[in-house]
């Protein structure tokens, strides 16, 4: 059973989330079960990191380590918002990928930002 990074293809986003956007993709065992990426709005760097499932700890391991240095090259903050509804564990995750909470709510979302060093 293994797993990887690569470049989203056009058939793993309409897949995950039935339209299509570029972004990145983990699939395990050829699965997507994690899709993330970055996009500026309104001069803003937002970040999207939704996972399927329960991951494994090396898949979790291995999405970390690659969001970490995806963030790392950002030029600028990256805002995100923990549907934690939606995913109860997504403070967790996001704490581990070096985000921070905020005070801001988006879409009755909190926020939470990763502020370049």
């Amino acid at each position: 059973m293994g797993h990887e990074i690569v470049h989203a293809t056009a058939a793993d986003f309409l897949q995950f989330y039935s339209r299509k956007m570029p972004f990145y993709v983990l699939r395990s065992s050829g699965i997507p079960v994690v899709l993330g990426g970055f996009w500026d709005q309104n001069g803003e760097r937002w970040a999207v990191l939704d996972v399927r499932g329960r991951l494994s700890r090396s898949e979790t391991l291995t999405m970390i380590r690659n969001v970490k240095a995806a963030l790392k090259n950002s030029e600028v903050d990256v805002l995100i918002t923990a549907d934690t509804p939606t995913h109860p564990t997504a403070p967790k995750l996001l704490k581990l990928c070096g985000f921070k909470p905020t005070e801001r709510i988006l879409n009755g979302l909190e926020v939470w930002k990763y502020v370049r060093n």
